[in-house]
């Protein structure tokens, strides 16, 4: 594991962003939605990879996003997607969650030199997404405290047929957790990103 003054420094280095719109709803995603980071999500999110029947179409990229703008710091789940590739080595791209959209075909992108053939199966867990988050979550050092999940990507490396594991959160500094000039105040985050390689290692991305 990297050293805390390391962590620190990639922290402070990372986009500082003006304000979040919702920050008084984000811990019990007052929406009525599912927290991003909640069992309940995981669950939808396995169920959704289970329904791709992957003897005909391979997982390209699977993502998972919170409701709105990065902006908005929801930690409500909002949606689910994937871009997959069929035997013929077509690739569409279709929505799973909350409503399952036409498959569209899709073509000139990342995943151009992609072939069906070499690609394995997607598998995933409620306890492999639970580990991978609080995994993250315990690389913050403990000056910061998390604010919501806006991202969550599972996709297969550029130049090989593994998949990694893309996560970004939003987190406050404590203490300083909003900033105020002339009588208005704005809340304040950063955004942190972190990597999970094919074997499990966690690292947060400069």
């Amino acid at each position: 594991m990297k050293k805390l003054n390391y962590l620190i420094a990639v922290l402070v280095m990372a986009i500082l962003l003006p304000s979040c719109n919702q920050i008084s709803k984000l811990a019990e995603s007052a929406s009525g939605g599912l927290s991003m980071d909640s069992e309940g999500a995981a669950a939808d999110i396995v169920e959704c990879l289970g329904k791709i029947d992957q003897n005909q179409w391979r997982v390209l990229s699977l993502t998972i996003r919170a409701d709105g703008s990065q902006d908005e710091c929801s930690n409500t789940l909002g949606n689910i997607y994937a871009y997959m590739i069929n035997s013929d080595d077509q690739i569409v791209f279709q929505n799973l969650w909350p409503n399952v959209t036409a498959p569209e075909p899709k073509g000139g992108n990342f995943y151009k030199n992609k072939k069906f053939a070499g690609i394995p199966e997607l598998k995933l867990t409620v306890d492999d997404l639970k580990k991978n988050i609080e995994a993250c979550k315990a690389m913050l050092p403990e000056e910061y405290k998390f604010l919501s999940l806006f991202r969550y990507e599972i996709e297969l490396e550029k130049n090989s047929d593994v998949y990694t594991t893309g996560i970004v959160m939003n987190v406050q500094e404590k203490g300083k957790e909003t900033i105020s000039a002339n009588g208005v105040e704005s809340a304040v985050y950063y955004e942190v990103k972190f990597e999970i390689s094919p074997d499990g290692k966690v690292t947060i991305k400069d």
